[in-house]
């Protein structure tokens, strides 16, 4: 009876070196063809970029102005995350997927301020109207860090709580409003039959 388990554990462990040098194979396939699309990506963005630095180039100095005012008035915190875009040097947008936990932490005045790690993808520069969209592209160009998103709100805010105006203004709006009803109301003796 011993020898028999000795025997199953014995094929046991050696079918398990097999599926672990398979696996093995696979993973390197798989990771040599990651690289290959990879290599594809950053070779697609990269001319992308190129092509977007030449029509920057090609555009007048005043027009180069207007379209920088623009970016940077459109390169909100609040839309996404801001940073440079590769083409032009002009505020651009890159918005994300949140991962992973939100912190929340109250700041001295009060406020709730809450994290998030977003994991980036897609890039957009309104300027030179560059456009990227994948973490693969990204990454590619350097655009693919994880950044984090804050948002901060009043205790009233995140809290969905309303202020005594509100309230009472809420009240006043619920209340139906009746015309005044002057009819008199006669009460009738009930015949008897």
């Amino acid at each position: 009876m011993e020898g028999e388990v000795e025997a199953e554990e014995a094929v046991m462990v050696e079918g398990a070196e097999v599926e672990g040098e398979d696996m093995a194979v696979e993973a390197v396939a798989v990771a040599v063809a990651m690289d290959g699309e990879a290599d594809t990506a950053a070779k697609a963005v990269k001319q992308e970029i190129e092509n977007h630095k030449k029509l920057w180039i090609q555009k007048s100095p005043d027009d180069q102005t207007i379209a920088l005012a623009q970016a940077t008035a459109w390169a909100t915190r609040h839309a996404g995350h801001r940073t440079n875009c590769p083409a032009c040097g002009s505020p651009a947008l890159i918005r994300g997927t949140g991962r992973g936990i939100v912190s929340t932490e109250i700041d001295d005045d009060g406020d709730i301020i809450q994290r998030q790690t977003m994991l980036p993808s897609s890039f957009e520069c309104i300027a030179c109207g560059l456009k990227i969209a994948g973490l693969s592209k990204l990454a590619a160009c350097g655009l693919g860090d994880t950044f984090t998103a804050a948002t901060t709100s009043s205790a009233a805010e995140f809290f969905d709580l309303h202020t005594d105006e509100e309230l009472e203004e809420a009240r006043r709006l619920a209340e139906p409003e009746f015309e005044e009803d002057f009819n008199e109301y006669i009460s009738r003796p009930k015949s008897s039959e």
